[in-house]
């Protein structure tokens, strides 16, 4: 189980990650695509903020679920 400590960061770093990620979005940082060595490729930083997030509120509400 993960300390009070621990949480409350995590949650803190769930909020900014959300914020940044809505931010990104709403002003257009939504897909960069560049060439490297012949191939496409895109990368897409409002969705990985927004997944990042998504991984630190999940890791929160599964160490406070006590039966898994």
């Amino acid at each position: 189980m993960k300390k009070k400590t621990e949480r409350r960061a995590s949650l803190v770093l769930f909020a900014v990650c959300m914020l940044v990620a809505g931010a990104a979005y709403s002003l257009g940082f939504v897909r960069y695509t560049f060439l490297v060595a012949g191939v496409d490729v895109n990368l897409y930083p409002a969705a990985f903020l927004a997944l990042v997030g998504v991984v630190q509120f999940a890791g929160v509400v599964l160490a406070d679920r006590k039966h898994l």
